[in-house]
C-alpha cells in the first residue's frame, strides 16, 4: 500500500517520475446563510506553483457536472479520462497539494484512490515546499485550462473496473454512502459511527452557513478535520494522531464521513488513513445535499453521541427548530445541587444559549450561573482555592497530583511574538489545531506568571474533575504536562472539551476562564517538567520513578472562549 503522505524533500528527489496535481479550490467562508462562492484555484496555479505539475480542477473537470451539488463525484470513466488528459499513463505514481491547508489535496487523494490510482499528498503543501527552500514557477501567459466531462462511457461505483484512455481503474467498494443511507441510518434500519468533520462552531449552527440550513444530522459526532494539522499545515505525526482518533480506529462499526460539501470529510478520511485505518465511506452531498430539503433533519447545538468522540456532548438538547428524531434526544440530566456554580464574568444573553458545555464553567448542565462572579477569599493561597469555585453536582474530585507533578512549557510573549530561543525550540510541541480565538495582552500578561492554574476535565458521568496545573503559553495556546496515566488525561482523550481557571495572587478579584478543546501529545513532557520547575521553584525537578517519567505527556489546549475578570 501507498503511504498516503510524502514529504517537500521526498518528492524533490523524483518529482520527475510523478505527475503533481495541485487541487486548490476558492472557497471563502459564508457571511450570510447560503453564501456559496467557490471559484477554481486555477489563478493561484499561475502566479505560483511546484515546476512540472498541473491543476487539477475540483470545480469542473474533476467533479460531475450535472449533480445538484458542489464537488460530486465524477463517475470512474469520466475521473479516468481526465487524469489521463493531464498526462497520466498506468504505473505512473501521482502527487496532490494544495495551498489551502490540504483539505483540497485531500478531496482528490480520496477520489483517486477510490478508483485505485496510487497517490499521495504532499504534507504541508505549497507552503511546507517553499519554506523547504525548494523553486516554484510561474505562467505568464494567462490561459484557460481545458474542461472536460467524457460521457462516452459510463460506469457504476460497484463496476471492479473500466478502462479508459489508457488506465485501468480498479474500484474500492464501500467509499460512498448516500442521502438514503442515511435515512436509514437515522430510522436505526443500519448502524455506522457517524461523524461530522466541521469545525464545532459550524457543526453547533454558530455561524453562517454556506448551505440551506445550519445544523449537523442528528446522532452524528464532531471531529474537526482542521483539529489534525499543525499550524503550518501539515498533518499531525501518526503518534500524535492516534490519541486523537482512536475512538474512531477502534469503533467496529462502519465509519461514514460527511461534512459541508465532502471536502473536510476526504481531510478526516486522510489522517484516519496514515493512522491506520481506510475502510471509511464519505456521504458525498453532504449537507450541501441534506439541508437542501427542507423534510430532512437537522439539529443545532450539541447532543448526546454514544460512542462518538465527546466533542458532541451529551449536555445540550437540538433547538426548537431542529427536527426531533430518536437519535437526537438527550439522555436525563442528573439533578443540580444547590451550591453548583462556577464563576462567570458576563453571563450570556438568555436569547442566545450557551452553544457547547466545558467542565467546569457556568455552561456546564451540571452548574448554575450566578449572574456575577463572586471573588475568592483574598488571601495568598486564593489561586489553589480556586478548586472552591468550580463545583460539581458531587463533591469536586482532584486529581492526586501535586503542582510539582504537572509542569508546562511556557513562552514569554516577546519569545511567542518573535520567536523561541533555542532552548526552548528543542521544547515546542506540535498544535494539535489552528488557534480558535486570541489572547488578549492581559491574558497574556496573566498565564506568563507563575501562576497556578485549575484545569476541569468531564467525567463519564458529566461531573468536573480538576487538578492544580503548572501552566504555560505557546502563542495563543496553553500548554500543560502530566503523566500520561492521570485521571485528567483520560478523560481528555474521551472528551476534548476543558476549561482552565487563573487567578491573581496579588490581585486576587482578577481572574480568567480560558474554555477550549485539549489535545494529548506523547512528547515532550519530562524536558517540560524540568524547565517549568526552574522557573516556578527555582530548582531542577526531582525525578521519581524514571518509569513514570517516561510516561509524561502535553496537554495542549486551544482556547475557544475566555472569560476575563482583568
Amino acid at each position: 500500500m501507498t503511504a498516503p503522505l510524502i514529504s517537500p524533500t521526498e518528492l524533490a528527489v523524483r518529482a520527475d517520475a510523478h505527475l503533481i496535481l495541485d487541487a486548490t479550490v476558492e472557497l471563502p467562508s459564508a457571511t450570510f446563510d447560503g453564501d456559496h462562492r467557490a471559484t477554481s484555484g486555477f489563478p493561484g496555479w499561475q502566479a505560483a506553483h511546484i515546476p512540472g505539475s498541473h491543476h487539477a480542477d475540483l470545480l469542473t473537470t474533476f467533479s460531475d457536472p450535472d449533480a445538484p451539488y458542489h464537488f460530486a463525484h465524477p463517475n470512474p470513466a469520466a475521473l479516468t479520462a481526465a487524469l489521463s488528459a493531464l498526462g497520466l499513463i498506468t504505473g505512473t505514481p501521482v502527487v496532490v497539494y494544495d495551498r489551502a491547508g490540504g483539505i483540497w489535496a485531500a478531496r482528490l487523494w480520496y477520489l483517486l484512490d477510490w478508483i485505485g490510482i496510487p497517490t499521495q499528498v504532499l504534507d504541508g503543501g505549497l507552503a511546507a515546499w517553499r519554506n523547504a527552500g525548494l523553486p516554484v514557477e510561474s505562467v505568464s501567459t494567462p490561459h484557460t485550462p481545458a474542461v472536460t466531462h467524457p460521457t462516452s462511457a459510463t460506469a457504476r461505483p460497484d463496476e471492479p473496473a473500466v478502462r479508459t484512455g489508457g488506465l485501468t481503474p480498479r474500484l474500492k467498494d464501500g467509499r460512498w454512502v448516500t442521502r438514503d443511507d442515511l435515512e436509514r441510518w437515522l430510522a436505526g434500519d443500519v448502524e455506522a459511527s457517524v461523524q461530522c468533520a466541521l469545525n464545532p462552531e459550524a457543526f453547533r449552527g454558530d455561524v453562517p452557513t454556506r448551505y440551506s440550513r445550519r445544523g449537523h444530522l442528528p446522532g452524528s459526532g464532531n471531529l474537526p478535520a482542521r483539529l489534525l494539522n499543525t499550524p503550518d499545515g501539515r498533518l499531525l505525526p501518526p503518534g500524535q494522531l492516534r490519541p486523537v482518533l482512536s475512538d474512531l480506529l477502534d469503533d467496529p462499526r462502519p465509519l461514514w464521513l460527511y461534512c459541508g460539501g465532502g471536502i473536510s470529510a476526504a481531510a478526516l478520511a486522510l489522517a484516519l488513513a496514515v493512522a491506520g485505518r481506510d475502510d471509511v465511506a464519505l456521504y458525498d452531498g453532504s449537507l450541501e445535499e441534506w439541508s437542501a430539503d427542507p423534510s430532512r433533519p437537522l439539529t443545532l447545538g450539541s447532543e448526546p453521541t454514544p460512542g462518538h468522540p465527546a466533542t458532541a456532548h451529551p449536555d445540550s438538547a437540538a433547538q426548537p427548530d431542529s427536527t426531533a428524531h430518536p437519535r437526537s434526544a438527550a439522555r436525563p440530566e442528573p439533578a443540580l445541587r444547590p451550591e453548583s456554580a462556577a464563576p462567570v464574568a458576563h453571563p450570556e444573553p438568555a436569547a442566545r444559549p450557551e452553544p457547547a458545555a466545558y467542565p467546569g464553567s457556568a455552561a456546564h448542565p451540571e452548574q448554575a450561573a450566578r449572574p456575577e462572579p463572586v471573588p475568592p477569599a483574598a488571601r495568598p493561597e486564593s489561586a489553589v482555592r480556586a478548586n472552591s469555585e468550580v463545583r460539581t453536582n458531587s463533591a469536586a474530585r482532584t486529581d492526586s497530583a501535586a503542582p510539582t507533578d504537572s509542569a508546562t512549557h511556557t513562552d514569554s510573549a516577546a519569545t511567542a511574538e518573535s520567536g523561541a530561543t533555542p532552548d526552548r525550540v528543542a521544547h515546542r510541541i506540535a498544535a494539535g489545531a489552528a488557534v480558535a480565538v486570541r489572547l488578549s495582552d492581559a491574558v497574556r500578561e496573566l498565564v506568563d506568571r507563575p501562576e497556578f492554574a485549575v484545569l476541569a476535565t468531564a467525567e463519564p458521568d458529566g461531573s468536573s474533575q480538576l487538578s492544580v496545573m503548572w501552566l504555560g503559553r505557546d502563542g495563543d495556546n496553553l500548554v500543560m504536562a502530566t503523566k500520561g496515566g492521570r485521571r485528567k488525561v483520560r478523560n481528555i482523550r474521551r472528551d476534548p472539551r476543558v476549561t482552565v481557571l487563573v487567578h491573581d495572587r496579588r490581585a486576587p478579584t482578577r481572574y480568567v476562564e480560558i474554555r477550549g478543546h485539549a489535545t494529548v501529545v506523547g512528547e515532550g513532557g519530562s524536558a517540560l517538567v524540568n524547565e517549568l520547575a526552574r522557573r516556578y521553584t527555582g530548582r531542577d525537578h526531582v525525578i521519581g520513578d524514571p518509569g513514570e517519567e517516561a510516561d509524561r505527556v502535553v496537554l495542549r489546549i486551544v482556547p475557544e472562549r475566555v472569560v476575563e475578570q482583568l
